[in-house]
Formats: C-alpha cells, structure tokens, sequence
C-alpha cells in the first residue's frame, strides 16, 4: 500500500447519519453502504458545582472514506452540548483516552455529565450526576478511535490505513473537522485533550490542524498522564530514563513503608529523589565504568534508601531498575506485584493468559454492562455491534513510522505558539503512575521554549488515570476549570 493511500486523505468524505440536513448522502459506485444507526439526542441537565447546566447529549458514529469515495471506517462519539450558550465563544474540548486502540470510555465515564457509582440495586452500579464534569466550561465531545468502543471497520483491510500514529491522528482530525462544520462551531475556542498514547495523537493533531495554512481554531491541550515521543526512545535528550523514573519509585516505596524515609512525607521523598536523581544518580550513570567498588557500593545503597529494594539486586540490575523490574519486586516477598496504572494498589501475579486491561468488575459491578448502561439507556443510542474494548490487536499491529515533523511534544507545541501566541497547554500528571513517570511529560515540556503562561502543570496524588480516582478527579476539574478561564495552574 502506498503512503497516500495509507493516510487518510484530508480531503475525505466524512458522512453522518443523522445529519442529512447538513450534509446529503453522496452515491458511491461501491459496494452497499454500510448501515449506521440513526444519531440519539437527549435534552438533560447537570448539576455541578452547584449549578444547573442545561444541555443536548448527542450519539452518533461517522462514516470515513478515502479520497475514492469507499466507506472504509467510522467514528463513534458522543457529545455534551451546554444550552443557553453563545456557541462562538463557548470552548468544545475533544477527548480521546490511549492504548493505542483504547475507547473513550475512561475518560467519558468520568468526565460526563454522568457517572458510575456503586449501588444496592441488583445490578451493583447506577448512572448519577457528576459534579466533577467540566460541562460548565466547556462543551465535551468523546471519541473513538476507528476499531475502538462502537466506532468500526467496514473490512479488514483498512485497519492499516488508521492504525498509526499518522493514520491515526489523520482520521480524528477529519472527525473534529466534520464535528466543527456540522455544529457552525469554527470560531469556538476548541481544545484536545488525550490521555496516556492521546498525548501522541494531541501533538499530531496539533500539527495537523494548528499548524497549517487555515488552522484550525485551537486555544490549547490537556495532557492527561501523556506520552511526549511517539518513537518510544528511552532517552529525552541524553536524559536516561531511570533518572526520570526514580521520583515515582520513591514515592511508591514510601507508600508502602519501605525504604529509609518512611517518616517523611510522600511528596518530599519524592523531591528528595528528584535532586538526587538529577545530579549524583545522573553523573554516576554516566561514568558507570569508571567507579570504583566502594562508590559502587554507595551507589547502590543510596538507591535502596529511596526504593526500597536491596543493594544486591540493584547491583545485579547494573544500578538501573525499569518501573516494571519494580514492578515485579517491591512486593514479591508477599506474592504480589505493583499495579503499574497506580502503584499504590497491588494484585496476585496473574496467571497465563490473564488480561488485566479488561477487567470485567470495578468496585463489584460488571463494567461492560455499565459501560453499555451510559452510552445505551443514557443517551439512548441503540446498537447490536460489539461495544470493543481489547486495545490489544490495535496495539501489536500499530505503525509508529513517523514522516511528518514536528512530532514529539515540546517540538510541536514551540511551533504552536509561534503561530498562535495565546496557545496554552495544561499537564495533569500522577506522582504514584508507573506506566508513565510523571518527570518524563514534565521534563519534556520544560525543555519546551514556551511564552510565560502558556505551559501550565499540576501533580496529584494518583495513578496513571488520574480522573478515576475520585479526589484527584475533583481537584484536576477545577484546575481544568481554571485553566480553561485563563487562569495560571501550577500544582505540585
């Protein structure tokens, strides 16, 4: 297959049922089109923060073709739409979770008007208002992906033209677009927001539609535990990764009471680590070879004070412990292994075959059922496809050919607002994520040659999905409110 026939062209045709008003059905020499559920729409109100935000929900899925006129694929998502609003000067925020191939619902469950919670019910889970959505500042649309949640391929064969990282990112961009023009929201402030992979496809839809001629209108992002380099390097520019890691692994090991500085508190451990991690751990990494036994042996100790694991081992690692070797060890002695999505928790060793990532309960309620209760009975919209939430098959064919520049974060977001001056951009990182170490976006983003305002950060007591977790979710909103006002954010 040719590049121009793997990407998705941009000049597209995106096709909605359900939007026949504004875009009639275009005949196609093909094969029959696909069949598409008619768009559910609701009226409903939210309560948050103490205000009664009237809005529209809206659940469709949108046909993609390629610049031959084929259905090759769609896009699913749901929008919030705040009523009562000046649309041009109301902000819409597209959000987009990881994997790759990861649906949205983590961040729709969570971030919606309307939320799980536990209940005595029979099914052990309701649908209830949430507090904590930013519907008050910002209108909310949640996508997925081609192939993931109910969005679809209309044959095998086009999975390669949008599994990719510039595939990818290419098909979003046409729905955001297709999104926009439909609603006549162009002039609306509008912001991307991806978390963990999302943060790879923030950055290529930022080139994508911020950097070009006509651009679109793009105030600003919100990272959400991101990745930063979309070649997966395990170096930032000659910064070793262990260096980046080493505050979260300290941070971990005070959790659980191990390590030398269990009367400190999490947050200055974590600090402590930092400075050490950046000066003696960083030079003694670089001049390995050159040590002798005793500072060897020093080394190691310094580091099993803050990790909580033994000199011996860590001389055995070669003074480098990956998040996952730590992972594996911190708890072994007890038969347990760390969660890598939040290192406060932990788990039996799973056993073959197990798949982690598709836990069926959460908190002693079927997830898949309240997954389908939010999308189907909520917003009313009625599908007999497979709701997909294996990001597996996604994931192990993913392209991560990159041929476009700028790619990498802080390269694309220095280009941002050179062209746009006003661009701001809001890191929500957690300081107990094992997936992501939070000093890998931060450094990242430091490096970054940004005007004074425009990069703004906040660092939480959480895991990897930091809106799962109901105290830093409450927290993060308002620093997302904040932010979207203007407001300076800085958390740490």
């Amino acid at each position: 297959m040719t590049k121009s026939a793997a990407t998705l062209s941009r000049r597209a045709i995106l096709l909605t049922l359900g939007a026949a008003a504004t875009a009639p059905l275009i005949p196609s020499a093909f094969a029959a089109e696909p069949a598409i559920i008619p768009m559910a729409r609701k009226e409903a109100f939210a309560y948050v923060r103490g205000i009664r935000v009237p809005y529209i929900s809206e659940a469709q899925e949108t046909v993609l073709r390629n610049s031959a006129g084929e259905a090759r694929a769609s896009i699913f998502g749901a929008s919030y739409i705040a009523r009562n609003q000046k649309a041009a000067d109301r902000p819409v925020t597209f959000f987009f979770n990881g994997g790759p191939g990861g649906a949205s619902w983590p961040l729709h469950s969570t971030l919606s008007p309307r939320k799980f919670a536990k209940a005595d019910n029979g099914r052990g889970f309701a649908i209830v208002n949430n507090e904590d959505s930013p519907i008050d500042c910002s209108d909310l649309v949640f996508i997925d992906a081609p192939g993931t949640g109910y969005s679809r391929f209309f044959t095998d064969d086009a999975k390669p033209e949008y599994w990719g990282v510039e595939q990818d990112a290419s098909g979003v961009a046409a729905y955001i677009e297709d999104w926009l023009k439909r609603h006549k929201r162009q002039k609306s402030p509008v912001y991307i927001a991806g978390e963990s992979y999302g943060g790879t496809r923030t950055a290529q839809l930022l080139r994508i539609l911020g950097l070009r001629e006509n651009p679109v209108n793009i105030a600003g992002c919100i990272l959400i535990s991101p990745t930063v380099d979309p070649t997966g390097s395990a170096q930032i520019d000659g910064i070793d990764m262990q260096v980046i890691s080493l505050p979260t692994l300290a941070a971990v090991a005070r959790w659980y009471g191990k390590g030398a500085y269990t009367q400190h508190p999490v947050a200055d451990v974590a600090d402590m680590a930092t400075e050490y991690a950046n000066t003696q751990y960083a030079a003694a990494l670089a001049s390995l070879d050159t040590l002798s036994n005793a500072e060897k042996q020093a080394l190691a100790a310094r580091l099993s004070d803050f990790i909580g694991l033994s000199p011996e081992l860590i001389i055995r690692q070669d003074y480098r412990i990956s998040t996952q070797d730590f992972s594996n060890t911190l708890l072994s002695s007890d038969g347990l292994l760390t969660k890598m999505s939040d290192g406060r928790g932990s788990y039996p060793a799973p056993k073959e075959g197990d798949d982690s990532s598709l836990m069926s309960q959460a908190d002693g309620y079927d997830l898949h059922e309240a997954i389908l209760s939010l999308l189907n009975e909520e917003l009313g919209y009625s599908s007999t496809n497979i709701y997909q939430r294996n990001p597996l098959e996604a994931s192990q064919n993913w392209n991560h050919e990159i041929t476009q520049t700028p790619a990498r974060m802080d390269r694309v977001a220095e280009a941002m607002a050179a062209k746009r001056p006003d661009f701001r951009m809001l890191l929500l990182a957690g300081r107990f994520d094992l997936i992501i170490p939070y000093r890998l976006p931060m450094t990242v983003l430091e490096q970054a040659n940004l005007p004074d305002g425009a990069y703004n950060y906040a660092l939480y007591s959480a895991g990897h999905a930091i809106p799962d977790d109901e105290i830093a979710r409450a927290v993060a909103t308002d620093d997302m409110r904040a932010f979207y006002r203007g407001q300076k954010v800085s958390r740490s």
